[in-house]
C-alpha cells in the first residue's frame, strides 16, 4: 500500500509538471507572436493608467473600468503581473513568420494574463502539498506583501541620507564612477519625463550646474540595456528559474534603449526605474565589505533622526554606552523614553535577506548568515531588557508598556514561524553561551520593516504605535507583520506632507 502511495504521488508530480509545461508554453507562444517594443508601449500605458488623471492614449483599445479596479476585479492586470509577462516576452525567441498578435488590444491582454495565471497557478501544483499546506500563511503574506509594497518618495529620503555619509559616498564613486545623490537626481528626472512620455530621448552633451554630460553617460551605462542585451539577461531567467519566485533584469537595468539606439529610451513600467535609484542602490556598493558596516551605520542615524523628528516630545537617543565598563555594552540603537521610561527600543539590521531564506520551504535556515544577523539583533534587544530589569542601565527603566522591535531595512516582512523561530533558537544559544538566564519569551520581541515604519510615524503618535506592537506580541498575533494589524490603530490617512522628513524631498534638477 506504501508503494502504491508513493507511486500514486510521484505520477501526480509529473501530471502537475505536464500541466504546467503545457500551461506555460501557450503563454509564451502568445508572447512570441508579439513585438517586444510594442509590448513595452503597452505596458507603459496599462502601468501609468492607474492615475486617474491619466488619458489613454489614442489607439490603445483598453477599457478604464479595470485599470483602476481593486483587487477583487479579475480583469485588473497588475504591475507585477506586467513585470512577469516582460521578462518572459524579452526571454522569448520570436516567431519571424508571425507577429499577429497586438498589444493594444485589450483581447490581447485578457487571454496572456490568464495563461500567465493559469501557469503560475500550475506551478504552485509541482510543489509537494504537506510543506505547501504548511507554509502556506508565510508564503502567501510575502507574496501579496511583495505585491503591495512599492518604493515611494520616503525610500528615497531614506536612500538620499544613507549615501550621504562621506565615506560610503566615497566607495559609491569609486565603485561606480559618479556621486549617489547625483545617481538618484538624474533617475528622478528621468522617472518624472518618462511619466509623461512613452519614450524619450537622451542628450549625452547636455549639462546643467547639477550634473554634467559624463555623468549622465554613467547613470545611463548604470541603469540601461539595448534592447538586445536585454533580451539575453531575461532569456537567461527564463530559462533556469520559475516564474513566481526570481531575479529580475527589469530591475537593475529599468532604462531600455529601443532598437538598440544609444540615445532612444523607454521604461514600461515606473517602480523598477524607481526601486533602482532606492532600493537598488544597496547593491551598487555591497560587495564591498567596508560598506555594510557605513550603510548599517547610515541606516541606524537616519533612523534615529526620523523618529525624533516624528515624536519630539520624547527623548530619542541610541547606540548609548551604559553600566560597568567592564559589561561593554551598549544600549539599541534607537530607545524612546519619557520621564526615564522606556517606550520603545528599536534594534537596527541593514543586512537584506537572500531570496532562498525568503521563498524557500527545505532551506536550512540554520546556516544563514542574514539569519545570523537576525538573531544577533534579538540576542542584543533581550540583553538590554534584563539589563534593564537587573538595573544596570542607569536613567531608564522598564514598564509593562514598553516594547522590543527589530527594525530591518530589508522589505521583507517577517511573519510566519520559519525565519523567526530560527532567529529566535540562534539568539537563544547566544544567551545561553554567555550565561544569560531571562525571565521572558524571547518571541515577545517584534518584527518591523523600515518601509512599514515609515508609514506608522506618518499616521500614529507614540502611544498607538506602541500599542500597536503590543498586539503584534501576542501569541495569536506573533505570526503577523504589524501592518496586517495597523488599519484599527490609524487616525488620520496617509499623506506625504505628514511624512516627518518630507522637507527633505527637494531638488533643483
Amino acid at each position: 500500500m506504501a508503494r502504491y502511495r508513493q507511486h500514486q504521488q510521484f505520477s501526480s508530480h509529473r501530471s502537475a509538471q505536464l500541466i504546467f509545461k503545457l500551461r506555460r508554453q501557450r503563454f509564451r507562444k502568445m508572447l512570441s507572436m508579439a513585438d517586444d517594443v510594442e509590448l513595452m508601449r503597452a505596458s507603459w500605458v496599462l502601468d501609468r493608467a492607474v492615475d486617474p488623471s491619466f488619458k489613454i492614449p489614442i489607439g490603445y483599445d483598453y477599457p478604464e473600468k479595470y485599470l483602476r479596479a481593486g483587487i477583487d476585479e479579475p480583469g485588473r492586470i497588475w504591475p507585477w503581473e506586467l513585470e512577469t509577462l516582460l521578462i518572459e516576452a524579452l526571454g522569448t525567441p520570436k516567431n519571424p513568420g508571425n507577429r499577429s498578435a497586438n498589444p493594444r488590444a485589450w483581447s490581447f491582454w485578457a487571454e496572456i494574463v490568464s495563461a500567465l495565471r493559469s501557469a503560475e497557478n500550475a506551478e504552485g501544483g509541482n510543489r509537494p502539498r504537506g510543506p505547501i499546506l504548511r507554509h502556506l500563511n508565510r508564503i502567501l503574506y510575502r507574496q501579496v506583501q511583495w505585491q503591495a509594497r512599492q518604493q515611494n518618495l520616503a525610500d528615497f529620503v531614506r536612500w538620499k541620507s544613507i549615501f550621504s555619509d562621506p565615506s560610503l559616498s566615497d566607495l559609491y564613486v569609486t565603485k561606480n564612477g559618479m556621486c549617489p545623490l547625483k545617481f538618484q537626481m538624474i533617475g528622478l528626472g528621468l522617472s518624472s519625463i518618462l511619466d509623461e512620455s512613452q519614450e524619450t530621448t537622451i542628450s549625452y552633451e547636455y549639462e546643467s550646474k547639477q550634473f554634467r554630460s559624463d555623468e549622465i553617460r554613467t547613470f545611463i551605462k548604470m541603469a540601461s540595456r539595448t534592447i538586445t542585451q536585454i533580451r539575453e539577461d531575461c532569456h537567461s531567467v527564463v530559462m533556469r528559474s520559475e516564474l513566481a519566485h526570481r531575479e529580475s533584469p527589469l530591475r537593475r537595468f529599468p532604462l531600455i534603449k529601443i532598437s538598440d539606439n544609444p540615445t532612444r529610451l523607454i521604461s514600461p513600467l515606473r517602480q523598477p526605474l524607481f526601486w533602482r535609484i532606492t532600493e537598488g542602490m544597496y547593491y551598487d556598493v555591497v560587495s564591498i565589505p567596508a560598506s555594510r558596516n557605513l550603510i548599517g551605520s547610515g541606516f541606524e542615524i537616519f533612523q534615529r533622526r526620523l523618529i525624533s523628528t516624528a515624536y519630539k516630545d520624547y527623548n530619542v537617543s541610541g547606540d548609548i554606552s551604559y553600566g560597568p565598563i567592564r559589561l561593554n555594552r551598549r544600549s539599541p540603537d534607537v530607545t524612546i523614553t519619557q520621564d526615564n521610561n522606556l517606550e520603545i527600543a528599536f534594534e537596527c539590521k541593514a543586512k537584506k535577506i537572500p531570496l532562498v531564506d525568503k521563498i524557500s520551504i527545505e532551506h536550512d535556515l540554520a546556516n544563514s548568515i542574514a539569519v545570523s544577523e537576525i538573531a544577533k539583533g534579538v540576542f542584543q534587544l533581550a540583553r538590554f531588557r534584563h539589563d534593564l530589569r537587573s538595573g544596570i542601565v542607569e536613567g531608564m527603566q522598564e514598564t509593562e508598556h514598553s516594547q522590543y522591535v527589530i527594525l530591518t531595512l530589508d522589505e521583507w516582512n517577517f511573519v510566519g514561524p520559519i525565519t523567526k523561530d530560527a532567529a529566535f533558537l540562534k539568539a537563544a544559544e547566544m544567551l545561553d553561551r554567555q550565561r544569560i538566564n531571562i525571565n521572558f519569551d524571547l518571541r515577545e520581541i517584534t518584527f518591523c520593516t523600515a518601509g512599514d515604519l515609515d508609514l506608522f510615524v506618518t499616521r500614529l503618535p507614540l502611544g498607538r504605535l506602541r500599542e500597536l506592537f503590543a498586539k503584534n506580541r501576542q501569541p495569536q498575533f506573533r505570526e503577523h507583520a504589524p501592518n496586517s494589524l495597523a488599519a484599527e490603530f490609524y487616525e488620520k490617512p496617509a499623506k506625504w506632507r505628514d511624512y516627518p522628513l518630507a522637507s527633505e524631498f527637494v531638488f533643483d534638477i
